[in-house]
């Protein structure tokens, strides 16, 4: 569902209320001036509903931040865990540590630019170059040679270090799929409806007063909405919203500063995207 339509649908639901609302005032009273009295009772479920849909918001925004930040610590652990197989491939032969090196840096920067524009419309499956640069850099370790006590007890290190990569890729995409389930949706506009339904219904005499409460809680349920939605997909929304490679792209030029007689040379792209 997008935000449009869940924007649309809340819209719909506060203007359903207020008509629900008006509608039970106006059949409660019906002429019946003892009865406008009674109408303060309904304050204590009021008061009840609201709340219960405050702790419900309340919680799910909880919930999607924390989703927002382990996504973003996911990205973080991604490029501590490329940084980290660079720095482990040192003890072994020029020719072989040069290569690899180059394929981490290429997975590397196929991550934070092909993986990351199919994560920015929602594909969270990851780009086909990406995992072909994954698999040629896991080929490389494996290929590293062992003929010495050092470079043998180092692999291990360097294996473990390429297999982190690939797993913390893995959570990054996983994360950026949205978590917060449509029943939850279904939820919010209830408690939205009842609450607004029974605000109409209290302050249906107190024309001023109605319009501030219920303009009031449709503003604050519109930006809630907008935010649990742009926190749920924290690869996708406004740029300013959205998480972006920067951890990728500063661990790179932290490299090429580090080490600038290694190759930086362009990357080739090893499999063409397929256009739909």
């Amino acid at each position: 569902m997008t935000l449009f339509l869940l924007e649309a649908a809340l819209a719909v639901t506060v203007g359903l209320a207020i008509l629900t609302g008006w509608g039970a005032r106006r059949w409660f009273v019906r002429g019946n001036e003892q009865a406008v009295g009674e109408v303060d009772r309904i304050s204590e479920s009021l008061a009840f509903v609201g709340g219960a849909l405050g702790i419900i918001v309340g919680l799910l925004l909880v919930f999607a931040v924390q989703h927002f930040e382990d996504s973003k610590g996911v990205a973080r652990e991604e490029a501590g865990n490329a940084v980290t197989l660079y720095h482990a491939v040192g003890p072994y032969p020029a020719a072989q540590r040069t290569a690899l090196r180059h394929d981490v840096v290429c997975l590397m920067r196929s991550a934070s630019t092909d993986d990351w524009q199919l994560a920015s419309v929602g594909d969270m499956t990851g780009s086909e170059n990406t995992f072909a640069w994954s698999k040629r850099t896991q080929a490389a370790v494996e290929a590293l040679p062992q003929t010495t006590d050092t470079q043998a007890s180092n692999h291990y290190f360097v294996t473990e270090a390429s297999l982190n990569l690939d797993r913390s890729r893995l959570q990054r995409l996983l994360l950026g799929e949205p978590e917060i389930p449509p029943i939850v949706w279904i939820v919010i506009f209830t408690g939205t409806f009842a609450f607004v339904a029974m605000l109409e219904f209290h302050l249906a005499s107190r024309r001023s007063l109605r319009v501030v409460a219920i303009g009031g809680v449709a503003i604050v349920l519109a930006v809630t909405v907008f935010a649990l939605y742009e926190l749920d997909r924290p690869y996708v929304g406004w740029s300013g919203s959205s998480l972006q490679p920067v951890a990728l792209t500063t661990s790179l030029r932290q490299l090429e500063s580090g080490f600038p007689a290694e190759n930086w040379s362009p990357c080739p792209i090893l499999v063409e995207p397929v256009k739909n």
